[in-house]
């Protein structure tokens, strides 16, 4: 088949079964294209009968690294990049990799594309260089029917037959973990399985229908294949806990076969449709108001400059994950220590150490308004210096807390966190899934103690304020709870209090609450009630539950938003860093492990100065006194009136005596202008505090046209 020789060009030799080798000194900027079209054309006339025979490739130290056909092919692309950047092709730019993922890709071109050339090559053509690299991969999909992508079961039969720890992953029983282990056995497994279908040619012969999906990390969702094929397991009860059952068949072994499991499998289908539903306005509302807080932000037009904050961001490198996003940003290990950048091989170095990093919360430019600076923005400063930075902050921010949100899949997935008893737990009680039973071999005499007055009561609709519950006159065997625990040893008389932060309540069972009832003080609920827990009333008897938390994505989510705009939460914040080091963990908790400059650039436009709220702290001042505001509250008080005015609450807006002193111009200006065109025809030269003239003009709101100076 492969008698085109004539479109083979230099490789003709190579398809006429010579030993072929080709010095990358031979390919050059003005040539590759020709090399790759040659190979794809090869390629196109061997894909029915595939030659594993390798090309060689030399180079210029005389070494030679042979590749097979497809290899060369990936590796020619990827040299595209190169060549298109300048530079000469070398053994470090050889990529050899089993598993090829979007990840592999971005790599390749992070480390060898943009951070060398984002200071020397334009962002455009550098972008046009990765685009142009990447359009080379579009030929993989000429040969999609030879893939053969789709479900084949009797794959996983020959695996089973081969495998006999296969089938029992795949027929396992989930009901006798509790639920804080419910997760993670049920990842063990599906990881297995994973595991033995990418070796899976070892035991049957051939690739499992799955292996490549599974090899390139695309294609096939784990949470779902984690019910297809092990366990459903437990569902979400839709209010940040989950419903306390284990449906422990897969739907491939069995789906809902019962009455309770049909039941809780369409209550999760049912309740990801009102979630969606519920969700929709207050995603948009929140992407609106964080995208109108930040648009003004921009950077600074000289890259040369450096601002002159004297404060620094302080950031503790506690996890792998928290250093790679601030990757590319500059630090300081000492207040007069030198700078240096953050580099992807900097991490054995830094890690569990406290930096201080530029930021641009105090970057003292940002602050006046005429942009952050390079310094405090960077390294990402020359990739995004064309874009808006602080309307990019907020929609990838907020765009990522939208699609969680309406994304019903993700806020029903169920991870549980394992809670760690303390060891005084464990001498007089059990745990058994939710339930907390009193232990049947106590070697220990123990008593519950319970003020009355601590028992709070949650009803089906909502809480009702302690003061409003009266345990004697309300009691009802239902919703009382308490808040924690408190052991006594009747031996030693010494007590040990159980205060779980995975847990806010423990709800009591009606032995527990009976003899509270009969045995309280009727005149004083305050003195505690002492419950003897060898009694036989309670031994082996469940005495409490307490309602499992679902630590999902959604709920972390929410948590984020909370942090920086809800008054009982963002006020509780002393100072910047406290509030952006819990934001950007966070974050990370919930799986968003964007840069954190983009969650600084909104935090830094809600740190306002403590003695005018219209105006950002002075950073040139050390530690100038300043507050944490809400996203609310920011755009309420927003120095520009028509950013105000575009919120919400204009009719507190109108009565604020605030009002008539914000004076800031802003790109909202526009629309609250009778000619707007008018103003936009004219250009402005803007200069900074030293008279420099700023190369890109800001934006400018003058009262007189005929006046360009004001």
């Amino acid at each position: 088949m492969l008698n085109n020789l004539e479109n083979y060009g230099v490789y003709a030799d190579f398809v006429q079964q010579k030993d072929f080798v080709i010095s990358v000194d031979e390919i050059t900027k003005d040539n590759v294209y020709t090399h790759i079209e040659n190979i794809k054309n090869i390629i196109r006339d061997s894909i029915e009968s595939p030659d594993k025979k390798k090309i060689g490739v030399m180079f210029h130290n005389g070494k030679v690294i042979r590749l097979t056909l497809p290899d060369y092919f990936v590796n020619l692309v990827f040299w595209y990049s190169i060549l298109r950047c300048g530079d000469k092709i070398r053994p470090k730019h050889i990529l050899l990799v089993q598993e090829f993922t979007g990840n592999t890709i971005k790599n390749y071109f992070d480390k060898f594309v943009i951070t060398p050339h984002k200071k020397n090559i334009d962002i455009v053509e550098l972008n046009n260089i990765i685009a142009d690299t990447l359009y080379f991969f579009n030929f993989v999909d000429e040969f999609s029917f030879y893939f053969s992508n789709s479900v084949n079961l009797q794959d996983d039969i020959s695996m089973m037959n081969a495998i006999p720890e296969y089938r029992e992953l795949m027929h396992g029983d989930f009901t006798k973990y509790n639920f804080s282990e419910l997760g993670d056995r049920r990842a063990e497994a599906t990881n297995k399985i994973v595991d033995y279908i990418k070796q899976s040619k070892q035991y049957i012969g051939h690739d499992h229908i799955y292996t490549n999906p599974f090899r390139a990390k695309e294609l096939i969702n784990i949470k779902q294949l984690t019910e297809f094929m092990v366990a459903i397991g437990a569902k979400p009860d839709g209010d940040g806990g989950i419903i306390p059952y284990t449906i422990n068949n897969s739907f491939l072994n069995g789906g809902v076969d019962d009455t309770i499991s049909y039941f809780i499998d369409s209550y999760a289908g049912r309740l990801a449709q009102i979630m969606a539903k519920k969700n929709v306005s207050k995603s948009g509302d929140f992407a609106r108001c964080l995208g109108l807080n930040n648009q003004e932000t921009h950077l600074y037009p000289d890259p040369d400059y450096v601002c002159d904050t004297k404060n620094f961001l302080k950031v503790t490198i506690n996890s792998k994950d928290m250093f790679k996003i601030y990757i590319g940003r500059y630090y300081r290990e000492t207040e007069d220590g030198f700078e240096r950048e953050l580099t992807d091989d900097d991490y054995d170095l830094v890690a569990g150490k406290t930096l201080l990093f530029r930021s641009p919360i105090t970057c003292a430019s940002h602050a006046r308004g005429e942009g952050v600076c390079y310094r405090c923005y960077g390294s990402l400063a020359y990739i995004n210096k064309l874009i808006n930075i602080g309307k990019y902050a907020a929609d990838t921010t907020s765009s990522v807390f939208t699609q969680r949100l309406l994304s019903a899949k993700h806020l029903l997935a169920v991870k549980i966190s394992k809670i760690n008893w303390p060891s005084a737990f464990y001498d007089a009680f059990t745990i058994d899934s939710n339930e907390i039973k009193v232990k049947t071999n106590m070697t220990k005499n123990m008593a519950l103690l319970i003020k009355p007055a601590d028992i709070g009561y949650k009803n089906e609709n909502d809480i009702i304020d302690d003061e409003e519950y009266d345990f004697v006159a309300d009691f009802n065997n239902n919703n009382e709870y308490v808040e924690s625990l408190v052991l006594k040893d009747l031996d030693t008389c010494e007590t040990t209090e159980i205060d779980i932060d995975d847990i806010d309540e423990f709800y009591l069972e009606k032995p527990i609450l009976d003899y509270v009832k009969r045995h309280c003080d009727k005149d004083d609920d305050s003195i505690d009630v002492e419950i003897p827990l060898n009694d036989k009333r309670f031994v082996g008897e469940t005495v409490m539950n307490v309602e499992i938390k679902n630590n999902d994505l959604g709920a972390a989510m929410n948590a984020a938003m909370k942090i920086i705009d809800r008054n009982n939460v963002t006020g509780k914040f002393s100072d910047y860093n406290e509030i952006t080091n819990v934001y950007t963990t966070s974050l990370i908790k919930g799986g968003l492990n964007v840069p954190a400059v983009h969650s600084e650039v909104l935090i830094s436009n809600q740190v306002k100065d403590a003695n005018n709220i219209l105006r950002r702290p002075d950073w040139t001042v050390k530690n100038p006194p300043h507050v944490i505001c809400t996203l609310s509250r920011a755009l309420t008080d927003n120095e520009s009136i028509t950013i105000s005015l575009s919120y919400k609450r204009l009719s507190a807006m109108f009565k604020s005596a605030l009002t008539f002193k914000k004076n800031k111009s802003s790109s909202m200006d526009y629309f609250f202008m009778e000619h707007p065109q008018e103003f936009i025809k004219r250009k402005f030269e803007v200069f900074d505090d030293s008279k420099k003239k700023i190369k890109r003009a800001a934006f400018k709101f003058v009262t007189n046209h005929d006046d360009e100076t004001k």
